[in-house]
């Protein structure tokens, strides 16, 4: 209930009741509102632009949730020491390149046995050269790769213009980047392209929405047709968004 006030007429007052005002993707979608009493025209034409007015302010101030960026996530504090929250769990001898199929920035693809591991960064503190790898974003263990001889420099840099590394969507699902070569939703040449693998049979598809405050992106799950593998499933909004930090 929403009492108005209207002096210059007498004082005489304006109850409006708002039925609904429910929210929806953050915006003000229905406001129904209701006269119980009114006494004067005038004091009704007043109140009700006093009304719109504050309804307003309430519209503008709710704003639809902002996208959550993640920046410079990596292995390591900024004293070159490993994050809080963050182990080595397992250590292997293998060899590095420089560049990475998941991140822009200055980091490494590295193998062990006939695996890949990707991306790594150069550990500095390390009495011998070795890189601690770190396969999602939120993970809290890390793999140590112990090399045979110093690694080449890495070039590459920063770029919240890239593709994240991992996304978070408004559902809590959590979706990492894919690596090497990638399929279309069309299963053939001139598709869309599937970036992220999120399980459960869910992919989202390249391409984020960033112009509003919240991103979004098109999801697509597959299917057991190879005519046409994946059904589009519309765009979901995404609520955290990762990218890797530089060496």
């Amino acid at each position: 209930m929403v009492l108005l006030e209207s002096p210059a007429d007498g004082g005489h007052r304006t109850a409006i009741r708002i039925r609904s005002l429910r929210r929806h993707s953050g915006t003000l979608a229905q406001a129904t509102p209701y006269l119980l009493s009114v006494r004067g025209a005038r004091t009704y034409r007043r109140s009700l632009a006093v009304f719109v007015a504050a309804l307003s302010l309430v519209a503008c101030g709710s704003g639809a949730a902002v996208t959550e960026r993640v920046r410079d996530v990596t292995p390591f504090a900024k004293d070159g020491s490993l994050r809080a929250g963050v182990r080595v769990t397992e250590t292997k001898h293998g060899t590095c390149e420089p560049g990475s199929d998941a991140l822009p920035n200055d980091v490494y693809r590295c193998n062990f046995a006939n695996y890949v591991v990707d991306p790594c960064w150069r550990d500095r503190h390390a009495v011998r050269p070795s890189v601690v790898c770190l396969i999602r974003p939120w993970d809290t263990t890390a793999l140590r790769i112990l090399l045979s001889a110093r690694l080449p420099q890495s070039t590459g840099q920063a770029d919240l213009r890239a593709e994240p590394w991992a996304i978070r969507l408004r559902t809590g699902k959590r979706c990492i980047v894919l690596q090497g070569a990638h399929d279309t939703v069309t299963g053939k040449g001139g598709g869309g392209v599937i970036d992220y693998s999120c399980g459960s049979n869910l992919f989202l598809i390249r391409g984020i929405d960033r112009r509003q405050k919240t991103w979004r992106i098109r999801a697509a799950r597959s299917t057991p047709h190879a005519v046409a593998p994946y059904s589009l499933a519309g765009w979901v909004p995404i609520e955290t968004a990762w990218f890797g930090g530089n060496n």
